[in-house]
């Protein structure tokens, strides 16, 4: 039943784009400090994620508003 779902999505939407976001929390020194990677991926052919390409630090500011935009 889930390939269908699969099948079903990727011939809908045909995705082009995927991002991968990660955050780490601060350690267990008390240090509250998060840091955030983000990592994009094209979509090549049958979904299959390829080029991986990180984030700048201004590309992640930049999707960051992009996402905050009403």
């Amino acid at each position: 039943m889930m390939k269908n779902i699969t099948n079903n999505f990727c011939n809908t939407y045909q995705p082009i784009k995927a991002l991968l976001i990660c955050q780490k929390q601060g350690g267990d020194d008390g240090n509250e400090e998060h840091s955030i990677y983000v990592e994009s991926y094209d979509i090549g052919k049958f979904g299959k994620p390829i080029n991986a390409h990180p984030l700048t630090f201004k590309e992640t500011l930049q999707l960051s508003r992009l996402f905050q935009a009403s």
